[in-house]
């Protein structure tokens, strides 16, 4: 069958209109600055599609696009804009610094007591063997479990060492609490001193940590011998390969040094991965924090609470749900070859799923097990990765780089068109929504039922819906969008900001917050209804790294990723417009520096999922912010 004649966003060749952008100083007043676009907003006609999906009976036969006469383009309407002067100052240089309070550190710790079964004391929390207590200078932590030929077996642990410069003479610390099993000088031999020391967890499960390649000299401890968390175990020695420490957590092999590599997967034969298991268990311990999982494929995208007690995420291209109690996974369903993105519906009645095929899949809980009924299924005319946004009345808009189409609610298909670009943030805007581009030169539409259009080209940014307003956080400011007209008008200047580094949310029903980071520092910033700002403060000597998102749940919480010389180190910060502090509740990290982008999905008024890399972890907003700030005030 041929393929459906689809509708054109723009003419072929991409149009880059510049911005008209003009900035008049009369009386000491700051007119706004407009920015329209060269044409008027460009009305894409739905196309006619004929074949409509049938319900669950499998296989689904899946909805045909016939070939149709181009829709006519419908008129826009006539509009003439008027230029009100906006009165906004440019912001200072100069905000107000902000501090930050709450050490989550000084939360965990505490001295070695002996306890029963535990001589030298349990284990508070665990800190990195080089240099103390986060490993920021020092690199390592990436290569466990890798295959090396000329071992002909996988790496049991980890090699570390300094950042730069030679490793030798480096001291190595004892990651927590614990009691010497084995130490010896030349326990390696040629390979130099070798230390383990065996740590006891509250709960009374016990792990080994391992230090190889110690310089023999150093290796002063003895078997029986109580260490606490970071205290000297040895120095780097000289090996015969480059000076580094070879650094293990194993359950087995407490007398002997064993050869530091396996012959299968180490994870099956008794090693855990030693930097995983350092910041799983340094999570674990945060207050508030409901639980931490690592599951064993770092692909792991979570869509958000189903059925009260079910976390839904795509793990390995599969459906899962997860216990919300416990982050262990419940089921899976295995019904598809590939899941590529996954959303619920607006009224979160249904679970959307697609493939790269642009197959769409709408599911419905079920008593079944796995708990899922397919309700409809629906070919979307889309080809490559998807993105996937609910449409307000129940349907679904799907998008790769260069198509994007709307469902309806019954899978019926509304409409193909041709884009250049994919959508990157979205939000509800009366019947349809309002879709910004990805990069600061993306486009805005407007989606809905009836059809797409483009707002404004070469804008783009994160849009906010609130008191009746949309605005947009864009490159070199806060605009104010009229969604007939598509005329854009700046009312708060900025200078030119990082994209992808910042963000923008709706907050107390009429204004926005911004956390907006340029070359010189990193501000928060609340916006009132009119533009003009009512609070701000600078974070950058405290907060150095990079502002990633708001999450609103009982308060606004900024998650920020630090400044890490090796892998990343995120911080939950709750925030408190008009005051001078920001109180942290939560901290995690990875010295994977290929994580993914750190995410946050929130559950409700009280519960945050934070994801990076192949951990995911649920916190207790409430629980955590009362532990920290509570005490404080009595």
């Amino acid at each position: 069958m041929a393929p459906a004649r689809e509708s054109a966003v723009r003419p072929q060749g991409r149009r880059r209109a510049k911005p008209l952008c003009a900035a008049v100083l009369v009386l000491g007043l700051l007119c706004a600055c407009q920015r329209n676009p060269s044409a008027r907003p460009t009305q894409v006609g739905q196309e006619p599609l004929t074949a409509s999906p049938t319900a669950t009976p499998s296989p689904s036969p899946t909805v045909a696009l016939t070939a149709t006469p181009s829709a006519t383009e419908m008129p826009t309407r006539t509009h003439t804009p008027t230029t009100t002067p906006t009165t906004t100052s440019t912001p200072t240089p100069t905000a107000l610094p902000a501090w930050v309070e709450g050490n989550l550190r000084e939360l965990q710790i505490h001295a070695p007591e002996p306890a029963a079964g535990a001589r030298c004391g349990l284990v508070d929390i665990f800190d990195f063997p080089l240099d103390s207590p986060d490993g920021a200078n020092a690199r390592g932590g990436t290569d466990f479990g890798i295959y090396r030929r000329r071992y002909l077996a996988f790496h049991a642990g980890e090699d570390w060492g300094r950042s730069s410069g030679s490793s030798f003479g480096a001291p190595v610390t004892s990651i927590g609490h614990g009691i010497v099993t084995y130490a010896h000088p030349d326990g390696w031999g040629a390979d130099r001193g070798v230390v383990v020391v065996r740590h006891t967890l509250p709960g009374g499960s016990t792990m080994l940590s391992f230090y190889g390649h110690l310089d023999p000299p150093s290796v002063v401890l003895r078997a029986g011998d109580c260490v606490a968390r970071g205290e000297l175990v040895g120095t780097i020695g000289r090996p015969r390969t480059s000076p580094h420490l070879h650094f293990e957590i194993r359950t087995h092999l407490p007398d002997g040094p064993g050869r530091g590599y396996s012959d299968a997967d180490p994870t099956l034969g008794g090693w855990l991965p030693p930097s995983e298991t350092i910041w799983y268990y340094r999570m674990a311990s945060l207050p508030g924090v409901v639980w931490v999982q690592q599951p064993e494929s770092p692909n792991v995208q979570p869509i958000g609470a189903w059925t009260g007690a079910t976390l839904m995420v795509v793990l390995d291209g599969q459906l899962a749900g997860l216990h919300l109690q416990d982050g262990r996974t419940r089921w899976k369903w295995p019904e598809m070859d590939r899941i590529d993105a996954a959303t619920m519906s607006a009224d979160g009645d249904l679970l959307l799923v697609a493939d790269q095929a642009g197959k769409v899949t709408a599911l419905r809980p079920s008593d079944t097990t796995p708990p899922l009924d397919r309700v409809w299924e629906a070919d979307s005319g889309t080809v490559g990765v998807p993105w996937l946004a609910p449409l307000p009345d129940g349907g679904v808009l799907i998008a790769t780089w260069n198509r994007m189409a709307a469902l309806s609610s019954s899978g019926e298909s509304l409409w193909l068109a041709r884009t250049e670009g994919i959508p990157e943030r979205w939000v509800p805007v009366g019947d349809g929504l309002l879709l910004s581009g990805r990069g600061w030169d993306g486009d805005l539409w407007l989606a809905d039922a009836v059809g797409l259009r483009t707002l404004v080209e070469n804008l783009s940014g994160i849009p906010v819906n609130t008191g009746g307003q949309v605005w947009l956080y864009a490159e070199d400011g806060v605009y104010r969008l009229d969604l007939v007209s598509g005329q854009t008008t700046r009312v708060y200047p900025l200078s030119r900001a990082y994209w992808g580094l910042g963000d923008a949310v709706a907050w107390d029903g009429k204004g926005l917050l911004v956390a907006h980071r340029d070359t010189r520092d990193t501000r928060l910033i609340l916006l009132n209804g009119f533009g003009e700002v009512e609070w701000e403060r600078s974070v950058g000597a405290v907060l150095p790294g990079q502002p990633l998102r708001w999450i609103i749940a009982d308060r606004p919480y900024l998650l920020h990723q630090a400044a890490a010389n090796n892998g990343l180190i995120l911080r939950l910060l709750a925030v408190e417009p008009g005051s001078d502090h920001l109180t942290q509740v939560w901290y995690g990290g990875s010295r994977d520096n290929s994580a993914t982008v750190p995410g946050a999905l929130r559950l409700d008024d009280q519960r945050v999922l934070i994801s990076f890399g192949s951990t995911s972890t649920l916190v207790d907003l409430a629980a955590a912010y009362e532990t920290l700030v509570l005490p404080s005030t009595k």
